[in-house]
């Protein structure tokens, strides 16, 4: 993994490892969740990776506060709206 002088991550690596995590997990995860798997990363700093990346709609969030969790976008559901995992309502 490609890192600074000063020891820092390239933003773009650390927003490519928080979208593989979620990726990777068939059930979503939390906010706690990804900062547990990424303890380097702040909190705030996930948030915005998130928020980046629903816009960006590579994710798709489900769920209200401390119960949100974020999936994958599998495929795009016939209004162009990310389709929600198996099992899981908005």
């Amino acid at each position: 993994m490609a890192r600074f002088l000063n020891g820092a991550k390239p933003a773009m690596t650390s927003n490519t490892e928080v979208l593989h995590s979620i990726q990777a997990s068939a059930d979503g995860l939390t906010l706690v969740e990804l900062l547990t798997r990424h303890p380097d990363l702040a909190r705030r700093t996930v948030q915005r990776m998130i928020a980046t990346l629903i816009e960006e709609r590579r994710i798709t969030a489900m769920g209200k506060a401390r119960a949100r969790r974020y999936f994958r976008v599998d495929a795009p559901s016939k209004a162009g709206a990310p389709a929600a995992p198996a099992g899981w309502f908005t």
